[in-house]
């Protein structure tokens, strides 16, 4: 130590001052570029900033980070971060599974896309949306909706209630409606409506009418095996009956055989 005094003493003040000053930016360098380790705790008063990569190894089983205003994010295992208050951020990209226990509010476009073979929402109320496969969604509670329905086959457990006007287009030749009774009312060709059971008109306590209309110069057919009659409801039937005779007539220019008979009672039979 006493040589290297001795030695610094002979040399000149500039040249002292010089070696101190290379001394100094040598070591600057080292610790400008070195990483340093602490191996016991360190605290500060102040800001620590980083300006490069910062990577904190929790010496426990979990590690937390403490932020400004009192929130933690806490790694509580390989594969799971906690973070204790409110995410806010521009993009969220999540390429595993994520469970949230609060409310997921999407202001933007969402796109759901299941892992599994069915993907399912859970609503507030409790009932679910689910896609069952790629061309079928089940809701397991009444759908209302403002618009239209627009589709290619739709299966409804439940009561269709229309409020409006309600076209059905059958696809095949002929459209069917199968009531609740059993009967059906079949529109076989575009001027054939069919309707399996009987027709009553009325029922209530005023007057009906069924009317057959036509064009001018048109006629309306109507065929049936037996007409029973009566002016009231509390007048006893009569029935109308058609009758053949070997006499022909002209009525109306129309060549005309029979006889037409008026009957009591309900009974068609001759």
């Amino acid at each position: 130590m006493n040589s290297i005094k001795t030695y610094l003493n002979s040399l000149g003040r500039a040249t002292r001052v010089l070696i101190l000053a290379i001394a100094v930016v040598i070591v600057g360098a080292g610790v400008t570029q070195a990483a340093t380790t602490i191996s016991t705790n360190i605290s500060t008063g102040g800001t620590l900033s980083v300006t490069g990569l910062a990577t904190f190894l929790g010496g426990a089983t979990t590690t937390s980070i403490t932020l400004l205003s009192g929130d933690t994010i806490t790694n509580a295992s390989a594969s799971s971060t906690v973070l204790s208050g409110r995410l806010t951020s521009n993009l969220l990209t999540v390429s595993g599974a994520a469970t949230l226990s609060s409310t997921l509010g999407v202001t933007g476009l969402a796109t759901f896309l299941g892992g599994a073979s069915t993907t399912q929402f859970t609503l507030l109320s409790g009932d679910t949306i689910k896609n069952a496969s790629a061309s079928s969604t089940v809701i397991s509670g009444a759908l209302q909706t403002t618009g239209g329905f627009t589709g290619t086959t739709g299966t409804f457990s439940s009561t269709l209630g229309i409020t409006g006007l309600a076209t059905f287009l059958g696809g095949a030749s002929t459209t069917q409606f199968t009531l609740l009774s059993g009967d059906t009312i079949k529109n076989a060709s575009a001027s054939s409506t069919a309707l399996s059971g009987s027709l009553t008109v009325g029922g209530g306590t005023g007057s009906a009418t069924l009317t057959v209309t036509n064009t001018a110069n048109a006629t309306s057919t109507a065929t049936v095996g037996c007409v029973v009659t009566t002016a009231t409801s509390s007048a006893t039937s009569i029935r109308l009956m058609f009758n053949t005779q070997a006499t022909t007539t002209t009525l109306n220019g129309n060549t005309v055989q029979g006889v037409v008979l008026w009957a009591y009672g309900s009974s068609c039979a001759n």
